[in-house]
């Protein structure tokens, strides 16, 4: 029988051992059964049950979650997994980001950009929108931040204030990142790669722009070099947890069993100290 006990995985994802068992008996996981009898979880299963870990460290209900992940299950396309998107609690709504659409799971809500009454408001967005030059005394540090708060609500919106950064200091390397992870977010893997490779030529240290490359290349299916990418990322910053996990998920499809070890003793690790 092969797969993670129900004891390595609580340790792996930061549960106990009866909180893991709990989401298995929801449907929501694929354990196979073993003698005695013992779950055995795949790894489809961590990256699940780590979502989940990480929605109830927001302070969301245990049974809230298990609700929420079944209602994505059923509004998810058919091939699509619950493990492809990204979750997240934001104030008092769960948002779910996939491929350049961001909702509300509960209600099936999408979250549409802002309309121009905002203008009235002072809303950032009607800061964006209300001149094609950058107002006197704005930085490109400014924009940067003005884009990463309205990347969740009005994505347009929050490419056209990177945008102004960009035009203010075209090396801005948190700006190309996230720009890159944009167009990623949409499959534009070579505009992505651009943004990320310039980010790197700006600021070479930059690990997140190595991890997000890695990630691009895990899209393409070209997994040694995405492996290669999240190696440079870890040599930059060794404390990236995301990146000791996904090569542990790669080195363990290539059946590397050892690496694989290794990667996800260091990622358990790291979430210790959190």
């Amino acid at each position: 029988m092969t797969g993670y006990r129900t004891r390595e995985v609580a340790d792996l994802v930061g549960m106990s051992p009866p909180q893991v068992r709990a989401y298995a008996r929801t449907g929501l996981l694929r354990p196979s059964r073993g003698p005695r009898p013992a779950y055995y979880f795949t790894f489809h299963d961590l990256v699940l049950l780590r979502t989940a870990k990480r929605l109830e460290d927001a302070r969301v209900p245990a049974r809230r979650v298990r609700r929420v992940l079944h209602a994505l299950a059923e509004q998810l396309p058919e091939g699509r997994s619950l493990t492809e998107v990204t979750i997240t609690a934001e104030a008092a709504a769960i948002v779910v980001h996939d491929r350049g659409r961001t909702w509300n799971p509960e209600s099936g809500q999408l979250f549409l950009a802002f309309a121009d009454p905002a203008v009235a408001t002072g809303d950032p967005v009607a800061l964006v929108s209300r001149s094609a030059a950058a107002p006197e005394g704005a930085t490109a540090e400014g924009f940067f931040q003005m884009g990463r708060q309205l990347e969740a609500c009005a994505p347009a919106e929050a490419r056209e204030a990177y945008g102004k950064a960009l035009e203010l200091d075209p090396e801005h390397a948190d700006t190309h990142v996230n720009l890159g992870r944009l167009d990623q977010d949409k499959r534009y893997y070579q505009r992505a790669l651009d943004h990320y490779a310039a980010a790197l030529a700006a600021d070479p240290a930059h690990a997140i722009a190595r991890f997000n490359i890695a990630s691009v290349m895990e899209h393409l299916e070209r997994f040694d070099e995405a492996i290669a990418s999240y190696r440079e990322a870890l040599d930059l910053d060794a404390s990236l947890a995301d990146a000791h996990y996904r090569v542990a998920i790669l080195y363990e499809h290539q059946g590397r069993e050892l690496e694989a070890l290794h990667h996800l003793k260091r990622y358990r690790s790291l979430l210790k100290r959190q």
